[in-house]
């Protein structure tokens, strides 16, 4: 059963005047007659949702139809946190699973520094039909969440689009990134640019940057509620198959072989430049144990997704610095940042990393100095 008030986008304890309001605008949005021009999918849909919404007016206008879908519905869990005391709310355990639309509902709901961001039900169809035939091939218009146009005319055939499973990147001239997000260990903003685990994906030029990095403070706020909301496994709960455990299994050790691999190319590396200033940039018997509890912890249900996204931060961060030892090619500021949550192991990569991009730049303001004052 639809919940109307979804529908309309108005609180179960909305008044007459607010639904009627709210209707208005649902109409004006969503009339087939505005889209006469569009494809034949876009007019389809257009005209799906206009029926949806005259439905949840009928119903929501009528004080005693209203009362009886009321009893009939379920309350949404919104309402029962809104309702709820506090004190009762305070050990309620988390939801199983976090909804992206709620949230980003809830945290920016008549924000005013969005003009490139649209949220659902409010993303214009126009754009929102450009976006699904660029870059949103299996995606229904209904499941996209949120949808950020990065186009300079506003075309949004580029973009970034959320849905409840995935976030979907498009920039000019590059491919589509898909990345689902159990997938996700980081999300990140430098300046314009969106970084999905230590990379790059899109740069989002068209857009302020101040819109680009308070999308991405939602998104990382998500996600760190989604993985407090995920239910670790329990004595006598299902955990899937054997071959299942098998896969991730196999996974997670593939994960921990590259990062040891790049780990030790790595210490390699950086062995003659130790041995030169008589001083170690990374502890390696503390290195060493660390890689021993992280396999441990790839034994364990309840630690190994954790486990295996430190195995990826140590993978990329070594790679990095190997990289940039090697070619001086420039490395995204975040990837260097240091942050909170971060292991004494990646403490030091990260510090490695910005030790020798701060003497790359002093080797070049010598050189600069040098050729300055040369006559």
């Amino acid at each position: 059963m639809k919940d109307h008030y979804e529908v309309l986008g108005v609180r179960r304890s909305a008044a007459e005047a607010e639904i009627a309001l709210a209707y208005k605008g649902r109409r004006t949005q969503y009339h087939p007659d505005k889209y006469q021009g569009s494809d034949a999918q876009t007019l389809q849909w257009a005209t799906a949702r206009m029926q949806e919404v005259n439905e949840a007016y009928a119903v929501l206008s009528d004080a005693q139809r209203r009362a009886r879908f009321d009893a009939l519905s379920p309350q949404s869990s919104d309402d029962v946190a809104a309702d709820e005391p506090a004190a009762n709310r305070r050990d309620a355990p988390a939801p199983a699973t976090a909804s992206l639309q709620n949230f980003l509902r809830q945290r920016f709901a008549s924000d005013r520094r969005f003009s490139r961001t649209y949220f659902a039900p409010d993303i214009p169809l126009k754009k929102l039909s450009n976006a699904l035939q660029s870059y949103g091939r299996g995606i229904q218009a209904e499941e996209v969440v949120a949808l950020m146009d990065t186009t300079v005319f506003g075309g949004a055939k580029d973009g970034v689009m959320l849905t409840e499973n995935q976030i979907r990147l498009k920039d000019l001239g590059s491919g589509l990134g898909i990345w689902r997000w159990p997938d996700i260990r980081s999300i990140e903003a430098e300046k314009t640019g969106i970084y999905i685990n230590g990379h790059k994906l899109i740069d989002c030029l068209a857009v302020n940057e101040g819109e680009v990095a308070h999308l991405v403070s939602g998104l990382q706020a998500f996600l760190q509620l989604r993985s407090q909301a995920r239910p670790g496994p329990q004595s006598g709960q299902h955990r899937g198959t054997s071959q299942e455990d098998a896969d991730s299994l196999s996974q997670y050790r593939s994960m921990y072989d590259m990062a040891k691999r790049e780990f030790l190319d790595l210490c390699e590396k950086i062995q003659k430049f130790e041995f030169q200033l008589g001083e170690n940039f990374i502890d390696r018997e503390n290195a060493a144990a660390y890689f021993g509890y992280l396999e441990q912890c790839l034994q364990d249900a309840g630690r190994a997704e954790r486990a295996w996204a430190i195995l990826g931060e140590i993978a990329i961060l070594s790679k990095a610095i190997v990289d940039f030892s090697d070619t001086g090619k420039a490395v995204p500021p975040v990837i260097a940042r240091q942050r909170g949550d971060d292991s004494q192991l990646v403490m030091e990569l990260r510090a490695l990393l910005r030790f020798l991009q701060e003497a790359v730049q002093e080797a070049e303001r010598q050189a600069n100095a040098r050729q300055f004052f040369r006559r």
